[in-house]
């Protein structure tokens, strides 16, 4: 008897004791309880939020009218064929097609182009070298930059090393375009810098440090001692730039 009665108040302590562990769970402090309900606050902004953008940005329907328009020309077109007997590849679209490319040197029209001036690349801007033809913005930036990197052209046919310009671009341009050699800015291989000589396209970096190695030595006299450190042919396009 005294174990069924001490079995019960056990369980019964157990359920106090648990009651008490939840009790203890759920308990929020004031701060904690306003956290919860601005959380709570913000969900329900949220959900609700979504549940209006239909209505307060409505999505026009797309119109397909003039698709649907097109399909049933077509299936038209298609019925026409099967009694005609003219096959797909013969029927001729209805809407218009792109006008074949014009020509350089001619207009829309086939009269001969403008004329064009002849352009002096070391004296030249970027406006005037749009009157070229097949130069845009982009390129005629990149000639002039290219011109500034390079001390001036001193032949026509550098304009190929300018990034992008292919031989058709060129052979459209090479007409028009002259150098004159004697706005050409040359580098003196004794006082330039190391940047300097850095800077100039047709020479790299080992090239100019072993041009200031045999400078500090006394052992560059003048322009003919490169060769030997950039080679033969680089040397015949960089002699013109040099003193």
């Amino acid at each position: 008897m005294k174990s069924t009665v001490k079995r019960h108040q056990d369980k019964y302590s157990a359920r106090i004791r648990m009651i008490a562990y939840l009790k203890d769970l759920m308990y929020f402090n004031r701060g904690e309880q306003r956290g919860i309900l601005v959380l709570l606050s913000l969900i329900f902004l949220v959900l609700g939020f979504n549940m209006l953008i239909p209505y307060l940005f409505p999505q026009k329907p797309t119109d397909f009218s003039q698709f649907e328009k097109e399909i049933a020309l077509f299936e038209a077109q298609l019925a026409d064929s099967t009694t005609t007997g003219i096959t797909i590849k013969e029927m001729k679209p209805q809407y218009s097609q792109t006008p074949p490319p014009i020509a350089v040197g001619q207009t829309e029209k086939g009269s001969s182009r403008r004329d064009i001036p002849m352009i002096e690349l070391n004296t030249s801007d970027t406006i005037l070298l749009l009157e070229l033809p097949g130069i845009g913005a982009s390129f005629s930036r990149r000639i002039i930059k290219y011109r500034e990197k390079l001390g001036g052209y001193y032949a026509t046919s550098q304009l190929l090393e300018v990034y992008g310009m292919d031989s058709t671009r060129y052979a459209g341009v090479c007409e028009y375009v002259r150098a004159d050699t004697t706005l050409i800015r040359r580098l003196d291989i004794q006082k330039a810098t190391f940047k300097e000589l850095l800077n100039h396209p047709y020479l790299e970096y080992d090239q100019v440090k072993e041009i200031c190695r045999l400078r500090d030595k006394k052992k560059l006299k003048n322009k003919t001692d490169l060769e030997p450190i950039v080679g033969k042919m680089l040397y015949r396009k960089l002699q013109p730039y040099l003193y």
